[in-house]
């Protein structure tokens, strides 16, 4: 059965888990490595990983609840600040992207222009056309496959799986997101993983440098944008 929950209630709590993890995350960091510069063993074992298990399966629970819905609304003044400023946090992220991979930086500077389009488009009350979506969601597939190799060379599998995670979800997320445009809305399917990529892109962001940390920062402001927009009762 629905229930009507209150959107901004929802968003603070999203928020302010993202925010936990985060510190969790920053303190798991700090006590891992000792004095020696050795890796502590089972230090890796900490709340972080419960909470994450626990944040996920609370989003799935909270995503059941919510009604399908062929339509998202568009025109909303939170979300299009919330996807300028991710638009500008991915242009960021292009600049240390070129250590990578000129091809990532391409797809960080592409993901940014459709976003400003997107947001733009949804300001003036259109809906946004699919490719807005599929091609970031193609970069972060794109991504996955390019930085998979660096990550994978870590036999510490904490250190990259976060990092990981919040490529995954931020990638589904955009990919059901486009579904609103071509008539195949996953409503519940897209909260999910919006909340999710939420999480473990705000837990990424522990382990990164300022600069690798931007279009993680991105993620986290397209997400939410796109939640505020998803969890609207219109």
């Amino acid at each position: 059965m629905e229930r009507k929950l209150e959107r901004i209630p929802v968003m603070i709590v999203t928020a302010a888990g993202a925010v936990a993890a985060y510190l969790l995350r920053s303190i798991q960091l700090t006590t891992q490595i000792d004095a020696t510069g050795r890796f502590v063993v089972g230090a890796g074992k900490g709340p972080l990983t419960w909470i994450a298990l626990i944040l996920i399966l609370a989003s799935a629970g909270y995503a059941f609840l919510l009604s399908p819905r062929e339509e998202m609304p568009c025109s909303s003044l939170p979300a299009m600040i919330l996807t300028l400023a991710a638009a500008f946090f991915a242009a960021l992220g292009s600049i240390s992207a070129w250590k990578i991979s000129p091809v990532v930086t391409f797809g960080y500077l592409a993901t940014a222009v459709c976003w400003v389009i997107l947001a733009l488009r949804r300001q003036q009350g259109a809906q946004p056309h699919a490719l807005l979506f599929m091609l970031p969601a193609l970069f972060y597939a794109l991504e996955l496959i390019v930085e998979f190799r660096d990550w994978s060379r870590d036999p510490l599998l904490l250190d990259y799986c976060f990092d990981l995670f919040a490529a995954i979800f931020a990638m589904f997320a955009t990919y059901h997101l486009g579904g609103f445009s071509l008539g195949r809305a996953h409503r519940r399917r897209s909260v999910f993983y919006c909340m999710g990529g939420i999480m473990f892109s705000a837990v990424a962001v522990a382990g990164s440098s300022l600069l690798t940390a931007m279009p993680l920062v991105g993620a986290v402001l397209w997400l939410m944008a796109n939640l505020w927009l998803l969890l609207s009762e219109e």
